[in-house]
């Protein structure tokens, strides 16, 4: 597992974080920590992956926001409330999105039905993204860290599957906490 890694470790990263993109990045950042990508690569990925990901949603609502499918996310509450709070902080939003847990997928598509150009968009969304990427490499990079100062020397199974339950706890956390939030706010 550990060659497959260290061959397909960046690719793997960024295709999974296409589906997961917190975890995967995170989970690339305990790669990292245990020698088998390096941090540019993990970087690099999970950056790719987000960037791709939102200027996909983005352009979905660009072109075709008078598509059924697209108005039937704009009646969505959670675009609403996408919508208002990306005009009230176009540039601020474009760089929180990418950290609130549910918001990944339909802030860029609320994002494409606004008059913002997409080559602003392009560059606020690159530069999110290699924030975004940093902070979950690093995230878990540090659970890495902390595990093997924990637990001892692990091996690289070990060190994913307990890294993976730590960031999905996280994960799962961090999303509660928003779905509160949002809920307080409304």
């Amino acid at each position: 597992m550990e060659s497959f890694l260290a061959e397909y470790g960046a690719l793997a990263i960024l295709v999974s974080a296409l589906f997961q993109g917190e975890l995967a990045v995170a989970m690339g950042g305990v790669l990292v920590h245990q020698d088998v990508v390096s941090a540019a690569g993990a970087v690099g990925a999970g950056s790719i992956a987000a960037f791709s990901s939102s200027q996909g949603f983005f352009f979905l609502g660009r072109s075709l926001r008078n598509y059924r499918f697209v108005r039937r996310m704009m009646a969505r509450p959670s675009f609403a409330r996408a919508k208002s709070l990306f005009e009230r902080h176009p540039s601020g939003f474009v760089f929180g999105y990418h950290f609130i847990p549910g918001f990944q997928a339909i802030s860029p598509l609320a994002i494409g039905t606004t008059a913002i150009s997409g080559a602003r968009f392009a560059v606020l969304n690159a530069i999110a993204s290699f924030i975004w990427a940093n902070s979950f490499t690093g995230l878990g990079y540090a659970l890495g860290n902390s595990m093997e100062f924990v637990l001892g020397e692990l091996r690289l199974i070990e060190h994913l599957l307990l890294g993976l339950a730590a960031i999905l706890a996280l994960f799962l956390i961090a999303r509660c906490l928003a779905h509160r939030w949002t809920r307080a706010r409304h």
